[in-house]
């Protein structure tokens, strides 16, 4: 038997759900029928394929009203019955939008006609105003209220908030195949709205790479250094304050403390006058490496980086943390940068290339705070490349300097560098 739009509406039951409904039939038969309406099944069709599977006659019932309309009474059964997450119930809202201005049109329009019929004033008006084009306007005035009205109906009826059927929105909009899995419980909005951002952001990547093989040339936006930042011969590849800023992620155990005076050194050599050194950095050695920094560089700020979701349990102090510093140094003279807000949200690390590997979106972030179009950045530390990469699919120039001969390889893989 056909399943009505409406019941679509709402995901099947998990193998699992279905599983139990026909052991419960079986035991206790079937207690609630199958409600029709149009001939299609407008409720139950989980219970009218759990008597099939039985090889039961369901019990049916033609749809009577119950004071609700059609699509009304499905969201009320199912809402009920269902266990939804918000994003379910965001990406549902959106479904029923349309179903609900149609609903409401229809139920004007009849409106509207009975009144055209059962009334003298709407021959005069029409003399006056034109038989079509007054009625084409009346109904297009009809129209446009109740699409207005269905966007706040939505949310009420399915219980969600504005902000959530926007988000849903834009995962319709920018990657549709998504929506299955939300529906489906396997991801919820902002896990997709995180990989639209980061699809996105390596689509831009893809597309600076793609551009410097169709011209068949070296990239000139990016240079790989591979060996020791520390190493002076390393360090005669990057011209003295030829650097604008420097934005990295040292390493943050206690071993590599010394690290932080080769980094000071360098950022003083390397950067222009007044440039940045913008640093990650690990809270239980935040004064030493203060410290350290501070001898050659001028502290400027520090920044609160966010990551939902993302706590590290650092044992010899007892913290759960949920918040990473993120330090500003300067290389005088002192100079006052453009204003920014000091707390920021980024997404959870990713951490397919390197194990300390950093998120895009928070590097993204540190390159538009601290930097300009343009402009040459720095990564020591530079890992997988992520700040590289997001330093040039965001218009600036990138110098990196990695260690490990591996990494340089994803490196160069991951934009496009020749050998």
């Amino acid at each position: 038997m056909e399943v009505h739009e409406y019941a679509k509406l709402f995901p099947p039951m998990s193998e699992e759900e279905f599983n139990e409904l026909v052991e419960d039939i079986r035991q206790n038969g079937q207690l609630e029928p199958i409600v029709v309406y149009e001939g299609k099944i407008l409720d139950g069709r989980n219970r009218y394929n759990a008597c099939l599977k039985l090889g039961i006659k369901p019990k049916m019932v033609d749809y009577d009203g119950e004071n609700l309309s059609p699509l009304n009474f499905v969201i009320s059964k199912n809402i009920k019955r269902r266990h939804l997450t918000a994003s379910q119930k965001a990406i549902l809202a959106l479904e029923i939008k349309p179903l609900l201005a149609e609903e409401a049109k229809k139920r004007q329009l009849i409106g509207l006609k009975q009144f055209q019929e059962g009334t003298t004033v709407v021959p005069f008006v029409e003399q006056r105003e034109g038989n079509e084009e007054n009625n084409d306007a009346v109904r297009q005035k009809v129209v446009e209220r109740e699409k207005g009205r269905s966007d706040e109906q939505a949310g009420k009826i399915i219980g969600v908030s504005r902000e959530y059927i926007r988000k849903a929105e834009k995962v319709k909009k920018e990657a549709p195949e998504l929506v299955e899995k939300i529906m489906a419980g396997e991801m919820n909005l902002s896990e997709a709205s995180k990989e639209i951002r980061k699809k996105q952001r390596d689509e831009k990547i893809k597309q600076t790479i793609e551009q410097a093989k169709n011209e068949n040339k070296e990239r000139d936006d990016v240079q790989i250094i591979h060996g020791d930042m520390a190493d002076p011969e390393i360090q005669k590849f990057i011209e003295p304050e030829s650097i604008d800023a420097i934005i990295t992620d040292p390493p943050y155990p206690q071993e590599y403390l010394p690290l932080w005076d080769d980094l000071a050194k360098l950022a003083k050599k390397v950067l222009k006058p007044s440039g940045l050194l913008v640093t990650y950095c690990g809270q239980i050695h935040l004064d030493t490496i203060v410290e350290k920094l501070s001898k050659e560089l001028q502290y400027y700020w520090i920044l609160t980086m966010l990551q939902p979701g993302a706590t590290t349990k650092v044992f010899a102090r007892n913290v759960l943390v949920g918040w990473k510093p993120i330090l500003i140094f300067q290389k005088p003279p002192f100079k006052q940068i453009n204003s920014f807000y000091d707390v920021f949200k980024s997404e959870q690390r990713e951490k397919d290339l390197h194990e300390w590997q950093q998120s895009e979106s928070g590097v993204l972030e540190l390159i538009q705070k601290f930097t300009l179009e343009g402009q040459i950045i720095l990564d020591p530390f530079a890992g997988s490349g992520t700040t590289l990469a997001m330093s040039v699919a965001n218009g600036r120039k990138a110098i990196g300097i990695e260690k490990d001969e591996n990494y340089v390889k994803i490196i160069k893989e991951r934009l496009g560098v020749k050998e």
